[in-house]
């Protein structure tokens, strides 16, 4: 029995001994997590009844703020409840539970956490208690979204992208290089991009880009290919090669744009271009009158238009300028339309004011919705010595008298094809030889008071070069001028 108590009392210094070293080894082991982790403990219904200093510094809140709260205080609201509610079905019944949450700190700022619950079962196997380990993930998370968010803009570019290795083996590619080229990512995957190729480029275009690629690292230009239906495609293409902290390099990235639409777009409306050309009158200069005209479309293509006519027995110059709403080929195309419009009611109608109003009538057929034009109808009579005009939008020009004052002729009038029942004016006014006119589009009208210097017929082809090399300037819109003098002879025609 002694043996017993003696064997007892070892077992009891024993005892008391673990006891002291399980007591460390809990202190130690609480020391190294608080140390490393981010710690919290709840109760069975998620009451927080202990936090760690990692805790209180991430959250920014203190522990008494925390104690007694839910980890509802931290919620971010960026999981759906389906994400809570599936965690603690985990862990109410003994699962450890493990994944990443965003919470939020007590000044708004969000934070990410990857976080392990581990439920403590009491004797009935039932959870007292989580103990929650965290780790501050918020750079590596962040970087995570902004990858996939690149991953996103790159797979959704309108460009497409193709990424090599440094022999040319296709690594990766978008939706939008599938798209351009016909091919899928299967197909693509481990080809060299030679798959492509069109024939029409020789070994020496091919020799260039891979020269520059190599000494300057970039090549830009444009590339005919072939689609995968057999169609070939021009195409705008940067080649960047891509190097690592050697200097070496180790990937090759092309960006690509198929502008084959757009090389037919710019070869219709370089047509469309040339055609109004060839449509416009040339220059008058009899011993009468002297007429001369500049054409400046903002975009090749005008919305302007104008033509004139003299009728030598009667002595008589008619003509219009006009200028459709907006430039470019739907301006081109819409104004066409307003030319036939003119010649064939200029050519039977004398009054200018039934000619805006017949083309004011027919022209609302064609426009498109909320499309309109400005127009100016004249006549000069050099018998009469009179210049009639009508206007619709172009309610002003300028005038040139023989002592070299500039004269604002103005008159008010609707612009074409917005409303059909509309009232124009006509006005005439007399006019003594070697007067001159300009008629002017709102691309010059607006741009300048005009300083022309005193007439005489060699100025007044002065004035008009100085109007052309405005024009050629690089104006933000179509900008037309006529200009007409009487030669200043004394008398005009009897």
């Amino acid at each position: 029995m002694g043996e017993t108590m003696y064997e007892n009392r070892n077992n009891l210094s024993d005892l008391t001994f673990n006891n002291r070293e399980s007591s460390k080894v809990l202190w130690d082991m609480k020391y190294a997590l608080d140390a490393s982790a981010i710690v919290a403990i709840t109760d069975r219904k998620g009451i927080i009844t202990y936090v760690n200093e990692k805790f209180c510094i991430l959250s920014q809140y203190t522990s008494d703020e925390l104690i007694g709260r839910t980890h509802a205080v931290v919620n971010s609201g960026y999981h759906p409840r389906t994400f809570f509610s599936d965690m603690w079905r985990s862990i109410s019944k003994g699962e450890i539970w493990e994944g990443d949450i965003q919470n939020k700190a007590k000044d708004g700022s969000l934070y990410w956490v990857s976080t392990v619950i581990v439920p403590l079962l009491g004797e009935d196997k039932i959870p007292y208690q989580y103990i929650s380990f965290r780790r501050d993930i918020t750079e590596k998370k962040n970087l995570e979204i902004t990858l996939q968010l690149a991953y996103k803009v790159y797979q959704n570019m309108d460009q497409g992208i193709i990424i090599t290795d440094p022999t040319g083996t296709i690594l990766n590619v978008n939706k939008a290089y599938c798209t351009i080229t016909g091919y899928s990512p299967k197909e693509l995957l481990g080809q060299n991009p030679k798959i492509l190729k069109s024939d029409l480029h020789d070994q020496s275009f091919y020799y260039e880009v891979w020269k520059n690629l190599k000494e300057k690292g970039r090549w830009t230009g444009e590339i005919w290919n072939r689609h995968k239906n057999g169609h070939l495609y021009l195409q705008k293409l940067s080649l960047t090669a891509i190097r690592d902290e050697r200097d070496h390099i180790i990937h090759y990235l092309g960006v690509s744009t198929d502008i084959s639409e757009k090389e037919k777009l710019r070869k219709d409306i370089i047509a469309t271009g040339k055609l109004q050309r060839t449509l416009l009158p040339p220059p008058i200069d009899n011993q009468w009158i002297l007429v001369d005209s500049v054409y400046a479309p903002a975009n090749y293509v005008s919305g302007d238009f104008y033509d004139y006519y003299w009728d030598e027995e009667q002595g008589v110059l008619s003509g219009y300028l006009m200028d459709i709403m907006g430039h470019g080929l739907t301006a081109a195309l819409q104004n066409s339309v307003l030319r036939v419009l003119f010649r064939q009611t200029l050519n039977h109608t004398k009054n200018l004011v039934e000619v805006l109003s017949v083309i004011n009538k027919d022209s609302m057929n064609y426009f498109l919705e909320g499309t309109f034009a400005a127009a100016l109808t004249f006549r000069l009579d050099v018998k009469r010595r009179t210049f009639t005009f009508a206007c619709a939008g172009l309610n002003k020009f300028l005038r040139l008298n023989t002592k070299g004052e500039i004269i604002v002729e103005k008159q008010g009038g609707p612009y074409l094809g917005i409303l059909e029942d509309v009232i124009f004016e006509e006005r005439t006014i007399v006019i003594n030889p070697g007067e001159a006119f300009y008629l002017l589009t709102d691309g010059f009208m607006d741009l300048f008071e005009i300083d022309l210097p005193s007439f005489s017929s060699e100025v007044f082809k002065e004035n008009m070069e100085m109007l052309r090399n405005i024009g050629t300037q690089g104006l933000n819109d179509d900008a037309t001028a006529i200009g007409i003098m009487s030669y200043p002879y004394g008398e005009m025609m009897t």
